[in-house]
């Protein structure tokens, strides 16, 4: 970059967005972007990415910028975001607009008064919208939360596989991929996903690094310790946070926790009528606490969020290091903390094994395929059916990837499962005659509508189905007729058997798996390390090295908490479990049973001297509470001859024991 070229952009920023500098990484990313190259930019949340597609859309004279966003209020917030005199010339086109707002949306395309268009993926199954904007002209084609695309992301849509079609399709204008976190494996992906063979992605990469985020993990034993521990730290925490739970059970126990002890929070999560509401009430200030599942915070730009709480292990890196970086945007120092038990650990991993997506589950999906096509080779597969043979339609959007990564199927564009044509009652287009031999075929009258199903139409006129989408769409700008689809679906065309098709897919699902598996492991090294955190963010997800941060809680963090000198350590429930085992070994539920005083637990546990000690915990945490003594190896796992698993304690343990002896005496 010439310092020609960095003077022409902070200009240009100030001219059109009132900023008077450009961050970090701003310049590098719009000058390549301006060049017309193809470009993967990892900038950090908080980074500005936004102005580095904006600024050139509304710079560059001719041509449209295409932005696909996953979420619907994210678009909506970029574009009411812009400065007053460019937000007219943006627009954001998501499933809520339809028929008339459609067509003047389309208009106001296609006669050049828009700029930037914000789309999400699912728009982009639609042929004949594809076409539309290959006829105005892509200048640029943007993809935002590129990670998406990527099956080693942490947030995978199968949708975002479509693009790469959907670029060529564009006439492969200059791409830019942009997201917050793609370690290595990630980046190589995107653009092998992107591009494919049509060529190389340049790379560049910001500093994941960020001094106002003070980070700090606690261990705790169990879910009490951790209520406890939360509890005290909304004694020492102060402004606007979000706590993010692991589930929507949890959610609404700490909020109502909360609030029970004079904390102002509400819960967050995807079952809630209300959820609009409690999001609009913590931008605007009125809660500052949000306890949420991760269904909260893509989208969320507030600038003085002063702490990030998570009560548990995240799911990976990558969606940790997205969360906290929603806090301290405003510059302020913000707290960005950690909750773990060692079974988080062990849960997560459970979850993982427990997926949906097997060979059995794919087979079943396949073969719903076929009998959803019928004696047909190629056609719509409705979701809901697809859904019923695999669990939702979520896992049902996964699976048809995964067979067509097999060579199983090939998915296209989507196609409507309906069609109403409506005929104006002063009829238009007589001097058409493609279109009066198509009227004529279908036996439309003027006046009249006419709702058919799309493929059956297609098959009727001798369209492909494609084709005939395209027609219609032509003869309703010519305002020949008025056209409504209804219910897109996917369409998929099946592929000869590939050889060995269960080890193609056995292999993908394995793939799946341990890449799961390593982010869970990942996350938890994270959670235990003694190293600077900042920079073991910085190794996983490719940022600037440096050994400390002196912003994390293994670097001397200069903010100090009220909880720091609580001790969370469980002595004398401890001490019990290591005593009961000191007497003897147990099996791990006959020990939780003999430890809680169940009413049913075996005579021999009944008989032993600690039965009952730990009444007042529940038999889950007490679980958990082995699952702790087991990672500090106080205890350990012993397989019997006959193959039964007690537990005992280790030599470790036993000191333990005598070391409490001695504090007594």
């Amino acid at each position: 970059m010439t310092e020609t070229e960095r003077r022409d952009l902070v200009n240009a920023a100030r001219s059109l967005f009132g900023f008077d500098t450009l961050l970090p990484g701003q310049a590098e990313v719009l000058t390549c972007v301006r060049r017309g190259e193809h470009l993967l930019a990892i900038l950090p949340t908080g980074a500005g990415k936004s102005l580095c597609y904006q600024l050139p859309a509304f710079l560059d004279e001719r041509g449209l910028t295409l932005v696909v966003s996953p979420l619907i209020a994210l678009m909506k917030d970029q574009v009411d975001s812009l400065p007053a005199r460019l937000r007219p010339q943006a627009l954001a086109l998501n499933s809520l607009i339809g028929g008339d707002g459609l067509r003047r949306a389309m208009h106001r395309l296609s006669t050049g008064q828009i700029r930037l268009l914000y789309v999400a993926p699912e728009r982009l199954r639609q042929s004949s919208f594809v076409e539309a904007l290959a006829r105005i002209g892509v200048a640029r084609l943007v993809v935002d939360e590129a990670h998406c695309v990527s099956v080693w992301g942490h947030d995978f849509r199968p949708d975002y596989l479509h693009l790469r079609q959907v670029h060529h399709d564009l006439g492969a204008p200059p791409l830019l991929a942009m997201t917050a976190t793609a370690p290595p494996k990630v980046r190589a992906d995107i653009e092998r996903q992107l591009l494919g063979n049509a060529g190389a992605m340049r790379v560049l990469v910001g500093d994941v690094f960020r001094q106002n985020l003070h980070l700090r993990v606690f261990r705790v034993r169990d879910d009490d310790e951790r209520t406890a521990l939360l509890l005290r730290l909304m004694t020492s925490l102060s402004g606007s946070g979000i706590i993010y739970a692991k589930s929507r059970r949890r959610c609404e126990e700490l909020a109502t926790i909360l609030r029970q002890q004079g904390v102002s929070a509400l819960p967050y999560h995807a079952g809630m009528e209300n959820r609009a509401e409690v999001q609009d009430r913590f931008m605007r200030g009125e809660t500052p606490i949000v306890v949420a599942t991760v269904a909260f915070g893509m989208g969320i730009d507030k600038a003085d969020i002063r702490f990030i709480v998570h009560d548990g292990l995240p799911t990976s890196l990558e969606s940790y290091y997205q969360e906290i970086g929603r806090a301290g945007r405003d510059g302020a120092a913000a707290h960005c903390i950690l909750l773990y038990a060692d079974h988080d650990e062990t849960r997560q991993l459970r979850l993982v094994r427990r997926s949906p997506l097997t060979l059995t589950s794919l087979r079943a999906l396949y073969r719903q395929v076929r009998r959803s096509l019928g004696e047909q080779s190629s056609g719509i597969v409705p979701l809901a059916e697809m859904a019923v043979a695999i669990g939702d339609e979520t896992n049902a959007r996964v699976g048809l990837s995964l067979l067509e990564e097999a060579g199983l199927l090939r998915r296209s564009y989507d196609a409507p499962r309906a069609v109403t044509l409506h005929l104006p009652h002063q009829m238009r287009g007589a001097e058409d005659a493609t279109f009066m031999q198509f009227v004529r075929c279908c036996r439309l009258e003027p006046g009249a509508a006419v709702t058919a199903d799309f493929l059956s139409l297609a098959a009727a006129v001798g369209l492909a189905p494609a084709l005939l989408e395209r027609w219609l769409y032509a003869w309703q700008e010519a305002r020949y007729l008025a056209v409504h689809f209804e219910d897109r679906q996917p369409f998929v065309e099946l592929q000869s058997a590939p050889t060995q098709p269960d080890a193609r897919l056995e292999r993908l699902l394995q793939e799946r798996v341990a890449a799961e598996e390593q982010r869970v492991a990942d996350v938890a090294r994270y959670a235990r390390t003694r190293a600077c955190r900042h920079g073991f963010l910085a190794d996983h997800l490719g940022g600037m090295q440096r050994r400390r941060c002196g912003v994390c809680d293994n670097c001397g963090d200069p903010f100090s908490l009220a909880s720091d000198s609580v001790s969370l350590k469980s002595d004398a429930h401890i001490l019990v479990i290591l005593q009961t085992l000191a007497e003897q070994r147990w099996g791990r539920r006959n020990l939780v049973r003999l430890l809680h005083g169940a009413l049913d637990a075996s005579e021999r546990a009944q008989q032993a001297p600690t039965f009952g000690a730990l009444y007042m915990r529940s038999e889950h945490n007490i679980d958990q509470l082995l699952d702790s003594l087991i990672a500090e190896g106080l205890i350990e796992r012993r397989t019997l001859e006959h193959g039964g698993v007690m537990l005992a304690l280790t030599r470790r343990g036993e000191q333990a024991i005598q070391k409490r002896r001695k504090w007594s005496e």
